[in-house]
């Protein structure tokens, strides 16, 4: 058994958090006057959430945005503040993950990558730790060569699945969790935390959330609206559902999410030209949507043959401005423009001098760049490159719940 002794005097430690709670609530007050006078945008909604961290050289988005989103749930139900450790649960991933990958003779996606719901899902099944308990690396975060570690972990998988009598040793199980021990750090049994004993699993009912609050959403045309269904992207290797809705509704979702006090994960694409972290800034670029609709067009008339329909009337309302549509945003995806880059936290809403609709949203690449960390994100970028959010279900109004079967 292995178990860690994190003794705290609990009187100081709540005098702590409550310094750090205020430091952080003053902070952010702060960050919205900031903002309202300096950068050109105003923050309508302002949501709590924990300091911003960095996932360095790792693909770890996920587990760093949606551990962030639960951390804020903690915020917004009282429980107080916690920094909860984003490797305990790449850790447990990357063990379900392997033995599916087995399972399915190497016919998956096997990496560092993953969603929003595998953070709840871990949680669900193997509790959650403090980051102090559990920081997940005998390196720091700078020096640790995840590549290296990823191509380790495929590497040992490959072999078992591709044995020459093609019967995989059974035993794999204990040794892969050795190379995780030796990568990561051993998991604790049981740690004392605020002078009471925990296991991790008894640690994540002590917070009192029930992860079955938790859903995905997207908004997709190959889909019947308000049904759920698998979404087929590489990095869903749970084979996780995503709850289907109209465009304009999945983003008036979003929006009385914020104003109820709900944050909620975003996964999107960051490849476009118009999305820099350096400025903190996402917008979609109208250069950016012609041109996919220039090249489209071109390869589209390569295949068909003269004269058989008018592609630029068919295409005049898909590519003729900067609005996105429905259809839009399902070209991009269907034509892997719209990929499955990044995961981040959206915990708030703005307005730019236009009074153009804007989030504000939480990354996890450190503080280097002019909003410490966060960006502001336009409302035609959201619905051009979402790939889905996890909300809160309770935030869902009730006409859309019973719609999508949730009650």
């Amino acid at each position: 058994m292995y178990v860690v002794h994190l003794k705290s005097c609990s009187l100081c430690r709540h005098f702590i958090v409550f310094c750090m709670l205020s430091q952080l609530f003053i902070a952010g007050s702060r960050a919205q006057e900031n903002l309202a006078t300096g950068s050109g945008f105003i923050i309508d909604k302002l949501l709590h959430s924990t300091p911003v961290k960095d996932q360095s050289r790792s693909g770890t988005c996920w587990s760093f945005a949606a551990v962030s989103f639960i951390e804020s749930e903690l915020l917004r139900t009282g429980r107080g503040y916690f920094d909860l450790s984003e490797m305990y649960v790449f850790r447990n991933t990357y063990l379900e993950k392997a033995e599916k990958y087995i399972r399915m003779h190497g016919n998956m996606n096997f990496g560092s990558g993953g969603e929003a719901n595998d953070v709840t899902s871990s949680i669900r099944s193997a509790g959650i730790v403090p980051d102090a308990i559990y920081p997940g690396s005998h390196f720091s975060m700078e020096d640790f060569n995840f590549d290296k570690m990823d191509k380790m972990l495929k590497d040992f998988v490959n072999g078992i699945v591709n044995s020459h009598d093609h019967i995989p040793d059974l035993s794999w199980g204990k040794a892969f969790e050795s190379m995780l021990d030796s990568l990561l750090g051993p998991v604790p049994d049981t740690f004392i935390w605020e002078d009471e004993t925990y296991t991790p699993l008894s640690f994540a009912s002590s917070l009192g959330l029930n992860m079955d609050d938790y859903i995905l959403i997207g908004s997709y045309t190959h889909h019947p609206f308000y049904d759920k269904f698998i979404l087929e992207i590489p990095d869903n290797w749970s084979w996780e559902y995503v709850y289907n809705v109209p465009l304009d509704e999945l983003v008036e979702i979003l929006d009385q999410s914020v104003l109820k006090g709900y944050t909620a994960v975003w996964a999107t694409d960051i490849s476009e030209e118009g999305f820099s972290f350096e400025e903190g800034l996402a917008v979609v670029r109208e250069q950016d949507i012609q041109e996919e609709c220039r090249k489209e067009n071109f390869q589209d008339s390569c295949r068909q043959p003269e004269g058989t329909h008018d592609r630029e009337a068919e295409n005049s309302s898909l590519c003729g401005n900067s609005f996105i549509t429905q259809e839009k945003r399902q070209r991009g995806f269907d034509n892997y423009a719209t990929q499955d880059d990044h995961a981040m936290h959206i915990i708030g809403t703005a307005k730019d001098s236009d009074s153009k609709h804007y989030y504000y949203v939480k990354n996890s690449w450190g503080t280097d760049n002019p909003y410490d960390g966060h960006f502001f994100v336009s409302e035609d970028y959201f619905r051009y490159k979402t790939i889905s959010i996890m909300i809160n279900l309770n935030a869902l109004d009730h006409d859309i719940s019973k719609l999508l079967k949730l009650q």
